[in-house]
């Protein structure tokens, strides 16, 4: 087959994987969830106060950022009204505002701040100041109502999602094409196909990048793509600390335009050039580790060099593949091919090695049980990418097993090639060299595997830009319960902190169907694990206002699903009973 023809052909294999694994992208793309989580709020949700609060205070698990959200407060009516500026305490794990003197009515607070990894989290809560509002339908529908108005929109969603597979796939080759010239062939400073290659890979990265900073600051403030190219939205995004790696990716990127391009047209590359070339290899990758998961939940330090040696072992895998599909194996040129895919087998199986242990540590950082692996969203796409990688590195055993038993094999006699493979028929039969003809079978047949591993590992990548969209099993997982029981005309807000093992907290509010609070003229609560067949445990509770209870000194023995029951009388002859299962880790 002609060299043209055969560069061609690898590219539209390599074309043809990235739109399915695309594809499978823009169904499954959506805004992401939750990652930091609300552990408190002043004023409490749902309470009522004789005097007005003077401030605001929402306090998180982890730090967070206030850029492009903050907190916005609304009376019964929708009406917006005018607080002051976020302001950050302590760890900057809390965000308060100043607001004027309320007058007595409902109000709705809601908030939007950026977490530690980078994605937005939003919510919304009301209370009470003396009487509050009647209102046409319940405040929890006013509340959900008002925090509709500041969601992101679904197409940026998808689109940001998009492009994060994009800037993962155009890096990831990037790195891996010149760590294959630089390890396996340096021959290929020289090829044609390999300088297109990675042209065009440095080409989709930089604009990817540049398109990624305006998608992001519009999904990260919860606008319209409309507004996506507002000054003033791009200015507050580049401000926070995702918004300075994003930044810098695209100086990085610039850097290695300037300095990388020059080492390929070099003869040879001295340490000095393999230092350099490393060094703007591991700054690239190291903006996706510095925006990610990575700086967030339990053993941060470990975890930053960790995901960072992850992504240049999958980039090494990744962008050697591409290459080999594209300007290596072709059946012409023996003297190039045999050393190249040598060399490459081994460099990969040391990926292969490092891409392991280091996912191993990264997942149970992030999932931290089996059954958060197919409870949450995260552990779900977790075991979608790990059964995706077993077939990619299955593949490639076959691929190493044609290197070992072909190309590294010492040439055999003719009348040994020609018995191997069969010899075409008829006019042109007498002209044909057995030896390029078994080589052509061998070429087509590693050509075959190793495209087959380059369109997996579309498809991990495509997992891989979801997981970042998705908050972390952990976080979702450890979170405290939280949920609202439906009794007969009334309604019960239920939150246990930290709903493990040891000692909790419960608060319960109960509401009218309106969403003021309704004053109970008493109430227990027993929780109780009938697979355990113990005696239930009744929770003492504190009256804090009309309505509003908290525990004091409940605690939980062991964990596993309990049951929870509220008895609560509505008055002296009309009781409530509601019940829920409530699992508690151990």
């Amino acid at each position: 087959m002609p060299r043209v023809a055969v560069t061609v052909l690898g590219v539209r294999r390599t074309l043809i994987a990235a739109g399915i694994a695309l594809m499978a992208l823009l169904v499954l793309a959506a805004p992401a969830g939750a990652h930091a989580v609300l552990e408190q709020t002043s004023p409490a949700a749902g309470q009522a106060y004789s005097t007005p609060p003077t401030t605001i205070a929402l306090s998180f698990d982890e730090h967070v950022q206030v850029a492009l959200g903050g907190i916005r407060l609304f009376d019964a009516q929708s009406h917006r009204i005018d607080i002051g500026p976020p302001t950050q305490v302590g760890d900057s794990k809390t965000v308060t505002v100043t607001v004027p003197k309320l007058k007595q009515g409902t109000y709705v607070t809601t908030w939007r701040v950026i977490s530690a990894d980078g994605h937005p989290v939003d919510g919304a809560f009301t209370f009470s100041v003396g009487e509050p509002s009647k209102l046409p339908a319940s405040a929890e529908a006013l509340a959900n109502q008002l925090l509709d108005t500041q969601k992101g929109s679904r197409v940026v969603g998808v689109i940001n999602g998009t492009l994060r597979f994009v800037e993962f796939s155009a890096v990831g080759l990037l790195v891996g094409g010149f760590g294959f010239i630089a390890l396996c062939w340096p021959a290929g400073r020289r090829s044609r196909a390999t300088r297109r290659l990675l042209a065009g890979a440095w080409i989709v990265a930089f604009v990817g990048s540049i398109a990624a900073v305006l998608i992001e600051a519009s999904y990260t403030a919860g606008l319209n793509l409309s507004e996506s190219f507002k000054p003033t939205i791009v200015h507050q995004y580049i401000d926070t600390h995702v918004g300075h790696v994003m930044a810098a990716r695209v100086i990085i990127l610039l850097a290695v335009a300037l300095i990388g391009v020059p080492l390929l047209r070099r003869a040879s590359l001295g340490v000095a050039d393999a230092v350099i070339g490393s060094a703007l290899a591991l700054m690239s990758l190291a903006t996706f580790t510095l925006a990610g998961h990575a700086r967030s939940g339990i053993q941060v330090a470990g975890a930053i060099p960790a995901d960072l040696a992850h992504l240049a072992a999958f980039s090494l895998w990744f962008g050697g593949l591409v290459v080999l599909v594209v300007a290596v194996l072709k059946p012409d040129d023996p003297s190039e091919l045999e050393p190249a895919v040598s060399r490459f087998s081994s460099v990969a199986l040391g990926a292969v090695v490092v891409l392991t242990s280091t996912g191993v540590y990264q997942g149970w950082r992030q999932v931290g049980s089996f059954s958060a692996l197919k409870s949450t969203t995260y552990g779900r796409l977790l075991l979608v990418k790990v059964a995706v990688v077993a077939v990619v590195v299955l593949v490639a055993a076959l691929s190493r097993d044609t290197v070992r038993q072909h190309l590294d094999r010492e040439p055999e006699p003719l009348e040994a090639e020609a018995e191997r493979v069969p010899l075409p028929v008829g006019p042109g039969a007498a002209l044909a060299d057995p030896d390029a003809e078994y080589r052509t079978y061998v070429v087509h047949r590693l050509r075959v595997s190793v495209g087959l591993e380059v369109v997996f590992l579309f498809i991990v990548l495509a997992a891989t830009a979801l997981l970042v969209n998705a908050p972390p099993a952990r976080s979702v997982v450890n979170a405290p319960y939280a949920t609202t029981l439906q009794g007969k005309g009334i309604s019960f807000e239920v939150l246990i902190v930290p709903a493990r093992s040891g000692p909790n907290e419960v608060h319960l509010t109960a509401l009218e169907p309106n969403g003021s609070l309704f004053p109970l003229v008493g109430v227990d609560v027993e929780l109780s694990n009938p697979a355990k067949a113990i005696a239930p445990i009744k929770v003492t509770l504190i009256r804090l206002g009309p309505g509003h209870y908290t525990s004091t000194g409940l605690t939980i023995p062991f964990g596993g699903k309990w049951q929870l029951e509220i008895k609560a009388l509505k008055s002296q002859i009309d009781e409530v009973d509601v019940t829920a299962v409530v699992p508690v880790r151990g």
